[in-house]
């Protein structure tokens, strides 16, 4: 055995001799573990740690094999290994300026930056002239976020080296971080100019002058780039992310689908794409981009979340949930999802879970001004209206111009039918991302009370809003030395017999020469001026327009000639946009189903194509919903209007049905959710707009059986 020993001995001496300390102490270790009292081993290994040994001089440098190692151990990216192998190799030759590039390369690799900077500084100290090492440093630096103290040691870099390309790029990276963008141009200029076929340099130069806001600059540099590496992938990425804050969005497309062609693992690309297809309306395959970049890329919440929305905007409600929880999971502290999640519960009619989700989005990010209005809304749809213009009021003192927020609270006010205050915050419609539609563009002034002008009236949003604020132009009209109105063109002949024949009628899709006025106005903007109060909606709440007579008698002829009593109109469904939809809307079975009488006809006064859902209704129950096929009751508005005149009452939600039916005078009962429309009160049981109509709304959210009773 002490053959053995003496040998392993020899071996950890021979070890030292050729600067291998690891192993030297691996074999000290291997004779001390089974022979703890060995003399020679003790003091072999006491002499190791102490970083000298018997028979290598301090003064030495370390052998060309040992080198060797570490340059290979570097090159297959063992990092650690180079660090195990260089730390006692620095105690022994600690005037070994390779050594110590060697720790601060590893340590760099390792994001172990503080110790790299040490070490980049001990190499400084035998070599001070060391331009790559002040390069590498400049780098660590930069890594650590000490900003200055990078451009500082890339300069020194420079000046010790003028031509080199490299610490320019690098200093001109550190500029750009620090938002120095002219000076990091000007460092990237540099580099290009030592050298020009610098593809890293352009990609770089591309980067600040985007953050410049010079998207054309930014887009040649990556064109350079590629035109020098035609794969780099990165320089289609942010190329397309350029061409996207131009709304290139074609072009931005195909750049981002060359970036995953070079990389087809490229999460960010696929994410970008998705986020720019979903712009486009082009759902289906945002989707599909998202979803690669979860493939790739499982812990990507951002795409979980824009996932989400993608899901919500197709009315894919149930998923949508599934990937804001996904997100949830993975980010925890994800306020934006939280409110996604709030609007997506909020249009299931899960108000309570909607309400503790915005609020979570509020307790994680405390100035979520989009939070507090979503959570005004949720409360004011649960009739907690105090509360809901208590938050809107915080989103505006978080954000002054917070269209949406003042337009939410403009609705609220109305609602408690506090028009004075009301009418006047309405106008913040024209701001919100999804407004009224487009503002008229002209060069003549609003129109104010007090001047006997020539004056031009225009629509603005759906046409069942237009049909309810036509109650305006009988009050309007005799304000004016001659009044224009520009409306949807299914109601021009409707309205030419209701209202004076000196008022000119024009489509809403003609111009109107602004010869012809002296000042405009938009339709949900003359409340402001003409409906103070309620008093001032009775002049006209009678109904103010007029179907023809003639059809009315022979469409109600038509109808009663099988022997029918009783016409009852009926109309289910809204084409609006709505939180909440499918709980404000009702089934055409049940509705059916709760006024199938003896000796009552039921007719179908629903907006747009239902024939596949009347037949399904029929061969289901048996019940017969009259179509009558003489009667578009999508275009053929003059002619719905006469119907609806012929039955012998309108039963309806909120929707364009109802809008005529009260507008005509017609009798119409109006089936409310809980948390109804603006324009239909907080409590009442009757119209203020239409005299005729009559309020059932829902005592609990979701359930129309209470409703239908009272029917």
């Amino acid at each position: 055995m002490s053959l053995s020993v003496d040998k392993i001995l020899r071996q950890a001496q021979s070890c030292l001799k050729a600067g291998d300390l690891a192993e030297a102490e691996v074999l000290y270790k291997k004779v001390l573990s089974k022979f703890p009292k060995n003399k020679k081993a003790t003091q072999g290994y006491q002499k190791l740690k102490a970083g000298i040994a018997s028979k290598v001089s301090l003064s030495a440098v370390p052998s060309q094999d040992c080198i060797d190692e570490l340059t290979s151990l570097y090159n297959l990216g063992r990092f650690e290994e180079v660090l195990s192998k260089a730390r006692p190799l620095a105690q022994l030759f600690p005037k070994s300026a390779e050594i110590h590039i060697f720790l601060g390369e590893a340590c760099g690799k390792l994001n172990l930056n503080e110790a790299a900077i040490k070490n980049y500084r001990n190499v400084l100290k035998v070599k001070p002239q060391y331009a790559e090492v002040y390069n590498n440093m400049g780098n660590a630096q930069n890594e650590m976020g000490d900003l200055a103290s990078a451009i500082m040691s890339f300069q020194k870099a420079i000046d010790i080296k003028p031509k080199y390309a490299v610490a320019y790029n690098n200093m001109g990276n550190a500029q750009k971080e620090k938002g120095e963008l002219k000076a990091a141009i000007e460092s990237f200029t540099q580099a290009l100019k030592i050298e020009p076929d610098y593809a890293v340099a352009y990609y770089n130069m591309g980067l600040a002058l985007k953050d410049n806001s010079d998207l054309n600059a930014a887009i040649d540099c990556y064109k350079q780039a590629i035109k020098i590496k035609p794969d780099y992938a990165e320089a289609y990425y942010n190329m397309g992310s350029s061409l996207a804050d131009k709304d290139e969005i074609e072009v931005a497309v195909k750049n981002y689908k060359q970036a995953i062609k070079i990389k087809p693992d490229y999460a960010e690309a696929y994410y970008n794409m998705g986020i720019l297809l979903q712009d486009k309306g082009d759902l289906d395959t945002a989707l599909e981009s998202y979803k690669q970049a979860v493939e790739i890329k499982p812990d990507y919440a951002e795409a979980y979340n824009n996932m989400g929305t993608t899901q919500k905007e197709k009315g894919d409600l149930d998923a949508a949930l599934e990937s804001y929880k996904q997100a949830l999971r993975i980010k925890v502290d994800y306020a934006e999802t939280c409110n996604n999640m709030g609007t997506a519960l909020q249009d299931k009619g899960y108000l309570d879970a909607a309400i503790e989700s915005y609020k979570q989005a509020i307790k994680i990010k405390p100035d979520y001004a989009e939070a507090y209005s979503n959570l005004g809304l949720a409360l004011n749809e649960k009739r907690d209206w105090v509360a809901a213009i208590k938050n809107y009021e915080q989103a505006i003192k978080l954000e002054p111009e917070y269209a949406e927020a003042h337009f939410k609270k403009s609705l609220t006010l109305l609602m408690l039918e506090k028009f004075e205050i009301g009418w006047p915050a309405y106008e913040w419609r024209w701001d919100i991302s999804k407004n009224a539609g487009i503002a008229l563009s002209s060069s003549k002034p609003i129109w104010q009370p007090g001047k006997h002008q020539k004056v031009l009236l225009w629509a603005e949003q759906g046409i069942g809003d237009e049909v309810m604020f036509a109650s305006l132009i009988s009050d309007l009209y005799p304000l004016c030395s001659k009044l224009i109105v520009q409306i949807d063109n299914r109601l021009i002949s409707l309205f030419r017999r209701s209202f004076p024949n000196d008022i000119d009628f024009h489509p809403r899709t003609d111009v109107v020469s602004e010869t012809k006025y002296d000042a405009h106005i938009s339709m949900g903007s003359v409340p402001q001026h003409l409906r103070q109060n309620l008093e001032s909606f009775k002049s006209v709440s009678q109904g103010w327009l007029s179907a023809c007579e003639v059809k009315t008698l022979s469409l109600r002829e038509k109808l009663l000639a099988d022997g029918s009593e009783t016409l009852i109109g009926i109309s289910w469904h809204s084409t609006k946009p709505r939180s909440g939809a499918q709980n404000k809307l009702i089934s055409l079975t049940k509705l059916a189903n709760a006024l199938d009488l003896p000796k009552v006809k039921l007719v179908n006064l629903q907006y747009g194509d239902v024939d596949n859902e009347l037949e399904s209704l029929r061969e289901k129950t048996g019940i017969d919903v009259f179509q009558l096929s003489e009667i578009d009751n999508k275009d053929d508005i003059d002619g719905l209007a006469a119907l609806i005149m012929a039955c012998d009452k309108v039963i309806s939600i909120s929707n364009l049905t109802i809008h005529l039916a009260g507008a005509l005078g017609k009798e119409a009962q109006v089936l409310l959710a809980s948390s109804c429309d603006w324009r239909w009160g907080k409590r009442r049981s009757s119209s203020y707009w239409y005299d005729s109509v009559c309020l059932y709304r829902q005592v609990e959210y979701d359930g129309w059986d209470n409703v239908l009773q009272q029917l």
